[in-house]
């Protein structure tokens, strides 16, 4: 009977792994967009129509998100979850 090395399994963080991970990549992990977070990197410039940016993003991410957590419901019989209308940010003026 021989023995099997499946990997290497260690708790401990690797610090060389760690570094190499950029803010563009956490940013980009959460997938909304920086103009909602209000957030300024330098070399990008804003898009300036928070509406547009929070319309594309509820259409692109939020939404078809949703879909499939509805399937819960037809999963349940009755309706466990539900979605609101997209509504239109606020301009504040």
């Amino acid at each position: 009977m021989k023995d099997l090395t499946l990997g290497l399994f260690d708790p401990r963080p690797i610090p060389s792994k760690m570094k190499n991970v950029t803010t563009g990549d956490i940013l980009s992990a959460h997938r909304i967009p920086l103009d909602l977070m209000s957030i300024v990197r330098e070399g990008f410039s804003p898009v300036g129509d928070l509406n547009k940016v929070d319309k594309m993003f509820h259409k692109n991410e939020i939404k078809p998100i949703g879909e499939i957590l509805l399937e819960l419901n037809d999963f349940a019989g009755f309706e466990v979850l539900k979605m609101k209308e997209y509504e239109v940010l606020e301009t504040g003026s």
